[in-house]
């Protein structure tokens, strides 16, 4: 099993593979400050990290592959992912254009009345869904 995070400063998105490793499958979202109050809300929330033999971490640089705030945040999360689970691979992975893929999807699918409890649901499910495309990106870059 695979497991990836998007890493934000609101939330983190999981996504995670099937036992064959073959599809992608958005998680969950987990609040950046319960994670950074406890990591044992990423073994609460998503149990099957145990099992998971890689953990992906969505690497964002702008589009002239330079380094941002985010990119350094994503850094020191993989890091911490790796001093959680020292027997994990954990890899940073390009995740360049998924937050716009992610908002074209979500805006075609029409317009919908905001309000704060909506703008809440649609951020934790772009943040899944950004998670599972990282994840789907990864898997096919390793078919090649």
């Amino acid at each position: 099993m695979i497991i990836a995070f998007d890493y934000g400063t609101k939330n983190i998105g999981v996504a995670a593979t099937d036992d064959e490793e073959i599809f992608s499958f958005a998680k969950c979202s987990i609040p950046t400050k319960d994670f950074n109050e406890s990591s044992d809300v990423l073994i609460m929330t998503v149990p099957q990290i145990k099992d998971a033999r890689i953990l992906v971490v969505g690497h964002p640089k702008n589009l002239k592959n330079c380094s941002t705030q985010s990119t350094e945040n994503a850094v020191e999360f993989s890091e911490k992912l790796q001093d959680l689970f020292p027997d994990k691979n954990v890899i940073l992975f390009d995740e360049r254009l998924t937050s716009s893929l992610v908002n074209r999807a979500m805006n075609a699918s029409g317009p919908k009345k905001r309000t704060k409890k909506k703008t809440i649901e649609n951020r934790n499910s772009k943040d899944m869904l950004e998670a599972q495309i990282i994840l789907q990106d990864y898997l096919k870059s390793k078919e090649t």
